[in-house]
């Protein structure tokens, strides 16, 4: 329990993935070229004080109290690096097949930050627009338009009538709280459901017809698409090396979430019945249909079951892709939309404000 506690302590910052796969290349690399643990880790640790690099400069120093300690390499590293990097280096493989592994391990994070990336450049924009809109709704409203007001109605003892556009102003601002309100309640809803209503896989009353409806939406479409293309990517990367198919679901069940952490409790309970096919283990409902019709129809081929995975993660990325440049398209539009409808409310609200008052000068 203590040991978990150190542990915690001193991972309140988690190395980023592109550190991690450094740390352990350029360990392995000194190792390789003859170099002892330690005199590895004084080499690393000079490296980052140059560098400035703190996170890596603490994890170093941990790395080498735990080497003090007695613990082997791959332990020694565990706090630090993910269950992959760790597998790998449980192995026992010569440092070479580490190091192609951890290749291919690069190449599966380079993946999934190209598909993140795409999300965000498509979506950084007017999400941007829409929060300034949102914001400038808020502050005429409750700031510029009160005073226009006082303005309008100052030598009056009767307040004068509002304009269309402004009064419509004042309503949505009004309004702007709810609206922050519901869509914070929207985004709650969203995770309990893709975390507990969707794997459960709850299909009558009232659940069964939110959940139907929710699976066909293209925001579940493309979340789904990416958790599953993680998911099988680490399955086959793991299952290349040799490892078993328990044994991988277990150790990535501990540092995984959401939808991915069902699907790999799934499969640990399909196989402790038990079970053997591998499209029976994998359909717990985080792969489309098509993915498992794919996967049943690759029995019996003489395909290992890396390759039946990196073949069924290859069509899914296909078709979350041809999703995102679909559906994020009419995304990106409504939201735009949205932001300059916005926009124009406001700047439609003030100008009539200030025509109705220099009018009234006049």
């Amino acid at each position: 329990m203590f040991e978990s506690i150190k542990v915690f302590n001193e991972r309140r910052k988690a190395l980023p993935a592109r550190t991690q796969v450094t740390l352990v290349v350029d360990f392995l690399n000194w190792l390789d070229q003859g170099c002892t643990p330690r005199q590895t880790i004084q080499l690393m640790h000079s490296m980052a004080l140059e560098l400035r690099d703190k996170d890596l400069s603490r994890a170093l120093e941990n790395v080498q109290s735990r080497l003090s300690e007695g613990k082997t390499l791959a332990d020694a590293l565990q706090p630090w690096v993910s269950e992959e990097l760790y597998l790998m280096l449980a192995s026992g493989a010569p440092i070479p097949t580490i190091l192609s592994s951890i290749e291919r391990y690069q190449q599966m994070l380079i993946q999934q930050q190209a598909l993140r990336q795409t999300l965000v450049s498509k979506m950084s924009y007017p999400l941007v627009l829409c929060i300034v809109a949102l914001l400038s709704l808020f502050g005429v409203g409750h700031f510029v338009m009160p005073r226009l007001s006082s303005l309008l109605n100052s030598g009056s003892n009767t307040s004068a009538q509002w304009p269309w556009w402004s009064s419509l102003l004042l309503d949505l601002t009004a309004l702007f709280p709810y609206v922050l309100i519901v869509l914070v309640a929207g985004l709650l809803v969203f995770a309990v459901a893709v975390n507990k209503v969707l794997p459960n896989q709850q299909r009558n009353g009232i659940f069964g017809i939110f959940a139907v409806g929710l699976r066909n939406s293209g925001i579940y479409q493309i979340y789904r698409g990416w958790y599953a293309v993680s998911v099988l990517n680490r399955l086959r990367l793991l299952l290349s090396r040799g490892f078993s198919l328990g044994h991988v679901a277990e150790r990535l069940q501990r540092n995984s979430s959401g939808l991915a952490q069902f699907h790999f409790m799934f499969m640990r309970s399909k196989m402790a019945q038990g079970e053997t096919d591998l499209c029976d283990i994998m359909n717990s409902g985080l792969l489309d249909q098509t993915s498992v019709l794919r996967l049943r129809m690759s029995v019996g081929r003489g395909v290992s079951r890396a390759e039946q995975l990196e073949m069924i993660a290859q069509g899914i990325e296909k078709r979350t892709s041809r999703i995102i440049k679909s559906r994020l398209q009419r995304l990106v539009v409504g939201t735009y939309s949205f932001a300059f409808l916005i926009l124009s409310v406001v700047v439609l609200g003030i100008g009539q404000m200030i025509f109705k008052i220099v009018s009234q000068w006049q």
